[in-house]
């Protein structure tokens, strides 16, 4: 999360919410232009799926402990995977490539089933009739605030959590409690460096690996017949296919 907020602030400083630069914001000045730009991008990209990775494992763990019947941390958890969901959809669209635009423009329009205010509710996210610059610049605001609520809503999970306790295996509570120094910073220690090598590889030597790229820049009034999700959507891409 400090990697995503870091990156994520020094990336604010050279991109441009206006639909005509944005594009050229990230694929030239940024990867381009400013130095070591290529290197906080691609690290801010990457460490989005890992975080997406490490989700839905921390996810099935939880199920497979139980961990549910711990109501306040779950339903802490989960808000913290909704607002995590809404920040990486914004950041997808902000690079506003042909597949930025038409995810905007689909997931927006989901909006119009809303009974009675459905064609105005979304008329008022695009701030217009399409999407269009109003609508990046409120998907900028709304990726950077939801980024920064998500860390302040992972330290109420962490203080939920020492509240309530872990769970384990067992499903049993317990008083015993254990230190978490030594052998669970050693623990996290061994396991964050393998995360820095794996992250390192990904970076360095397949920077699109999870994402699929969006080296061309929107057109309106162009349709592309074939379109890749991003991994960490390929869930709710699927479902979307199911129930049209």
């Amino acid at each position: 999360m400090a990697m995503q907020i870091g990156s994520g602030i020094f990336l604010s400083f050279f991109y441009n919410s206006d639909t005509e630069h944005a594009f050229n914001s990230v694929e030239n000045l940024i990867m381009r232009n400013v130095r070591f730009g290529w290197f906080v991008r691609y690290l801010h990209v990457n460490v989005a799926s890992f975080i997406f990775l490490f989700l839905y494992i921390h996810i099935g763990k939880a199920l497979y402990y139980r961990s549910f019947t711990r109501k306040k941390l779950w339903f802490s958890g989960i808000l913290i995977f909704v607002i995590l969901m809404l920040t990486a959809f914004s950041g997808y669209v902000l690079v506003w490539g042909q597949m930025s635009l038409w995810a905007a423009t689909v997931i927006t329009n989901f909006f119009s089933s809303v009974p009675f205010i459905g064609s105005q509710l979304v008329e008022w996210i695009w701030g217009g009739f399409t999407v269009s610059k109003p609508t990046l610049s409120r998907f900028f605001s709304i990726h950077f605030l939801a980024g920064l609520f998500m860390g302040f809503l992972t330290i109420i999970h962490l203080l939920v959590l020492h509240e309530e306790g872990s769970s384990n295996p067992l499903g049993i509570k317990s008083k015993d409690n254990v230190n978490f120094s030594p052998l669970f910073l050693n623990k996290d220690l061994f396991w964050f460096f393998v995360f820095l090598f794996f992250l390192s590889y990904f970076v360095f030597f397949r920077p699109n690996a999870f994402a699929p790229s969006k080296l061309w820049k929107s057109k309106p009034f162009c349709y592309t017949k074939k379109y890749s999700s991003w991994m960490i959507f390929f869930t709710f891409l699927y479902y979307i296919k199911i129930y049209p």
